[in-house]
């Protein structure tokens, strides 16, 4: 180095060498939980109920059902769960439908990011998630369809999230490797 930091010497160049290999060649991503449903009369109202052990995206037939993000609110995990409802009437339609919950660690489980921003490590448990639809037909009939081992699951294009350092999404990652949910006992406090 010069004597006053301006430039810096050149103690050796290396050619030829070959880069080290990424340190996950495959990285791992949030899961995407589905369910598909069928509607066969007229919907009165339906009611979406959800909470999560983490965060939630929610979305029916590919269209957001709120536009809040970071849902449920952060809280004492092992005090309660914060539920959140949606009026999703005018998102189904008669027919197939397609129930779709992305399940992102949110401040219930915070693993060590190095080379990320972190405030602090933490974790209640993995992430999950509680689902209830209540739908009232024309004719009065209600229908309840939860979370529950029915449901798939495969790795989404989200490859990291993080309450604090932000979130990874790969576009050419498309689930289609689905795979049956596992049912997990809740959390004790």
């Amino acid at each position: 180095t010069s004597s006053d930091g301006s430039s810096f010497d050149t103690a050796a160049t290396v050619e030829g060498q070959e880069a080290p290999p990424p340190l996950r060649r495959a990285p791992s991503a949030v899961p995407v939980f589905t369910k598909r449903i069928d509607v066969g009369k007229r919907i009165r109202s339906a009611r979406l109920y959800a909470t999560a052990l983490g965060v939630l995206d929610l979305t029916v037939n590919g269209r957001p059902v709120s536009r809040a993000v970071l849902e449920p609110p952060n809280t004492d995990h092992k005090e309660r769960l914060v539920y959140s409802p949606y009026d999703v009437t005018g998102l189904l339609r008669r027919g197939a439908n397609d129930l779709r919950v992305e399940l992102g660690n949110g401040m219930a489980h915070v693993p060590a990011t190095p080379g990320r921003y972190q405030k602090l490590t933490r974790s209640d448990g993995a992430p999950a998630f509680l689902l209830q639809l209540e739908i009232t037909y024309g004719d009065g009939r209600r229908v309840v369809i939860g979370s529950d081992p029915s449901w798939r699951t495969a790795l989404g294009a989200t490859t990291f999230s993080g309450w604090y350092g932000g979130e990874d999404h790969d576009a050419r990652r498309v689930p289609g490797d689905w795979a049956a949910a596992v049912r997990r006992d809740p959390p004790t406090a």
